[in-house]
């Protein structure tokens, strides 16, 4: 078994466990939704976030010959480009981590 194995194995409640036990908080792509950063809301929030439907409405219109992105999300390259929506919260995720390299 390889440790990439292991990982694909976990239930939820052991995935959201592991990420919130070595993830730090200044790193976690859910920090803005977080209260109490290192206590259980960091797992409350990863294992929601691992039941919650996948996103699949990120695209870009501008359909460059060179771009990897559809190959690297394992996407068909028309369908990527096809369905282009904003992130949500996208502008206050961005405008959330303005002086975290100060």
């Amino acid at each position: 078994m390889t440790n990439g194995d292991k990982i694909r194995t976990m239930t939820d409640d052991e995935l959201a466990n592991f990420v919130a036990t070595y993830l730090q908080c200044e790193d976690c792509w859910l920090v803005n939704n977080c209260v109490n950063c290192g206590d259980m809301t960091c797992f409350d929030n990863i294992l929601s976030w691992l039941r919650s439907p996948v996103e699949d409405s990120h695209g870009c219109p501008h359909r460059c010959y060179y771009c990897f992105a559809p190959n690297v999300l394992h996407r068909d390259r028309e369908t990527f480009h096809a369905n282009v929506a904003p992130r949500p919260e996208w502008v206050e995720g961005v405008s959330g981590n303005g002086g975290k390299g100060k």
